[in-house]
């Protein structure tokens, strides 16, 4: 799995030639100053998970990519997707050994150089709802000495973003605990795909006609069907095999209810 550092640029700049319009970035803050080298922040590491809770609507979209940016470190970090039932619900266990974490990654955090925007790929089918994206040691094959979030400036956080949250684990001298609510910002995201047309998944072909929804949607979700793309996965479901007749009544669903 190969990591990907984006510094003084920062991610979205570096992404801005090659992410396509559907692209979406959910964002506890956006980048602050990267290249820092001290200062305050956020612990992720075998003691301390981080991460922040984010709801994905105009579903089911794809993950591409999960980081933050984090202080130098050492080795490899994880990064992974937990399903939540709400926006006050956290991981059935703290530790993370539960079938509600969705999807993992490794991230590495080189031990020289400077605080970076770090991350690593991940596709997991997000249908909506809430999710929490997470950062530690200890887990998942990840071995490294946790570098930690660098704690940035409050006016880069993302307007209505929930705060970032810890959980202790049980590795830690006073064992599990929290879940800790953080008042520094530290700055995590998700990058995804958008499946189908957009934001409205019913408007397949991407149509911005009056209607904009046709028969023409019907057959865009039939091709895509027919050719077994993840974009016809409507019901964002994850069985044997992936495409059922589920997924015609989700798009029915999705079209009866309109595009607003």
């Amino acid at each position: 799995m190969k990591a990907t550092r984006y510094c003084a640029a920062g991610l979205l700049a570096a992404c801005a030639a090659t992410c396509s319009a559907q692209s979406i970035v959910y964002q506890r803050a956006s980048l602050g100053t990267t290249g820092q080298t001290s200062g305050s922040g956020i612990a992720a590491d075998s003691q301390f998970f981080t991460g922040w809770r984010f709801e994905v609507s105009g579903g089911p979209v794809i993950t591409s990519r999960i980081g933050g940016h984090f202080f130098p470190g050492s080795g490899f970090i994880f990064g992974a997707i937990v399903r939540l039932t709400g926006p006050n619900d956290d991981p059935d266990t703290f530790d993370l050994t539960t079938p509600d974490v969705i999807g993992t990654t490794l991230i590495e955090t080189p031990f020289a150089g400077c605080s970076c925007d770090d991350s690593g790929p991940l596709s997991v089918t997000l249908t909506d709802g809430w999710y929490l994206v997470i950062f530690g040691s200890g887990r998942f094959g990840a071995t490294g000495f946790g570098p930690g979030f660098i704690a940035q400036d409050p006016a880069t956080a993302a307007t209505g973003s929930q705060l970032n949250i810890t959980y202790r684990q049980p590795s830690h001298p006073a064992g599990q605990g929290g879940p800790f609510l953080q008042g520094s910002v530290a700055r995590v995201w998700v990058e995804a795909d958008v499946v189908g047309g957009g934001p409205c998944y019913a408007n397949c072909d991407g149509s911005t006609s009056n209607p904009v929804l046709t028969a023409n949607d019907f057959q865009c979700f039939l091709n895509k069907y027919a050719a077994n793309e993840s974009g016809a996965n409507c019901d964002g479901s994850t069985s044997n095999p992936v495409l059922t007749a589920n997924d015609f009544q989700c798009f029915l669903n999705k079209y009866a209810a309109g595009c607003t």
